[in-house]
């Protein structure tokens, strides 16, 4: 799939937990196309809720990655579920790497516009810049 830079892309995530699962979490990870991990999200994160006994039963999550933060090019999804050992390591259940191929081109950024390359792996244009006059102090 292709995407443009400006839009945020949605991933659906759905697991089957066969019997009860303590402590376990789902992680996303986007991977560049050198197959490096550019970021990885676990599905606790937002409000620590998840590392709780799961019932069996599916689970389905929609994550958004924003728009304008992966830079042009290919990219890999991966996902995983994994569990919380009582020595506080993380144990995979079930991982699946690289899969799911996507594009994210530019749709007529500011950058291309001016003739200028991305830069890096991820981009945030909500970074503040501030410029401060050189007279007042």
């Amino acid at each position: 799939q292709v995407f443009p830079h400006d839009r945020p892309i949605f991933v659906r995530i759905k697991v089957y937990l066969n019997t009860t699962a303590y402590k376990t979490h789902i992680t996303l990870k986007i991977y560049n196309s050198n197959l490096e991990t550019m970021l990885a999200s676990h599905d606790f994160e937002p409000d620590g809720n998840s590392l709780v006994p799961s019932e069996t039963d599916t689970y389905e999550f929609q994550v958004q990655v924003p728009a304008n933060f992966l830079t042009p090019g290919k990219y890999y999804l991966g996902a995983q579920v994994a569990r919380q050992m009582l020595n506080n390591r993380i144990r995979p259940v079930h991982k699946l790497d690289h899969t799911s191929e996507f594009e994210v081109y530019d749709n007529g950024s500011l950058l291309s516009q001016l003739n200028i390359p991305w830069q890096g792996l991820v981009h945030n244009p909500l970074i503040k810049w501030i410029r401060l006059d050189k007279n007042k102090e």
